[in-house]
């Protein structure tokens, strides 16, 4: 069985598609991305928060609602789910819609029996002040 990470490198063979990311489901949890190198986690973690906000008023509005696209600037969000994920795709609107929900139904019927466990929370590390590198400040030419 093939990781989720290889699972979603898959989608970039859609001619457009700039990268994706991979969200457990009720909680929004990031379970894995691929490309999206300037993307930050931080960005990521709020857009899944907002994406599962936006799929929970949809279901009040339209019952059985699982899939969306917003589009913004040049770039579509392409967002699907099921029971137990929500894929997000991020791609140029120029991407073929067709080729990537075809390519989005295989994704998630290729992670439909996958070990989906998010990866566990790191602390950022915060670097030591070094004691001897202590340098004098100035302002406009004098010490501070």
């Amino acid at each position: 069985m093939t990781s989720a990470a290889a699972t979603l490198a898959g989608l970039r063979d859609v001619r457009g598609v700039e990268g994706s990311f991979l969200l457990l489901l009720p909680g929004g949890e990031v379970v894995t991305r691929d490309g999206l190198a300037v993307v930050t986690e931080a960005s990521i973690a709020d857009t899944s928060r907002r994406l599962s906000n936006m799929f929970q008023a949809l279901e009040s509005v339209c019952p059985g609602a699982d899939e969306a696209v917003l589009r913004f600037e040049g770039l579509s969000l392409f967002a699907r789910k099921n029971e137990r994920v929500l894929l997000a795709v991020l791609a140029a609107d120029t991407a073929s819609m067709p080729a990537l929900r075809m390519a989005a139904n295989l994704v998630l019927r290729q992670l439909d029996g996958a070990d989906l466990t998010p990866p566990a929370a790191t602390e950022p590390s915060v670097p030591e002040p070094a004691a001897a590198d202590v340098r004098r400040r100035f302002w406009r030419g004098s010490p501070v």
